[in-house]
């Protein structure tokens, strides 16, 4: 994974940039094979921001961490990127596990069908069929 480092309104480190490498070299076990990886280090008056961009299968993770400590602005960085790619990854998961679901359901009979969406909907709320009254074309005053 090739990682770009950029240093604004900062002098360039090597300590920090294969810090930054390593830190974000523990994402990997979460997105295979990212396209492009890039972190901007800055500082603004008392504060130091980091932030990172990955872009990669078929996705684009931004996050950004802000401390008075820059270490600590980078942990924070690399934290909120793995939880957002986490969340991404388990999204696409529920995503793709419910169309197979589906298209099981539907090969089955049609009793089977109800049965299963009687099961799936809470004791709380059941469906109930009522037949509506057709209305009358006459126009009532309403006063």
């Amino acid at each position: 994974m090739q990682v770009a480092v950029t240093f604004r309104h900062m002098e360039t480190n090597e300590g920090i940039k294969s810090y930054v490498k390593e830190k974000v070299q523990k994402l990997q076990k979460y997105i295979e094979n990212p396209r492009e990886v890039h972190v901007v280090l800055a500082v603004e008056k008392f504060r130091h921001i980091a932030e990172i961009t990955i872009v990669g299968n078929g996705a684009t993770f931004n996050s950004q961490g802000r401390d008075n400590d820059l270490y600590a602005a980078i942990d924070q960085m690399v934290d909120k990127m793995e939880r957002q790619i986490r969340e991404w990854r388990e999204k696409v998961r529920r995503k793709r596990t419910n169309p197979s679901s589906s298209k099981a359901s539907l090969q089955r009979g049609g009793e089977a069908r109800e049965v299963e969406e009687k099961r799936d909907i809470p004791s709380l709320l059941q469906r109930r069929r009522t037949l509506a009254k057709p209305m009358s074309w006459r126009r009532r005053s309403l006063g």
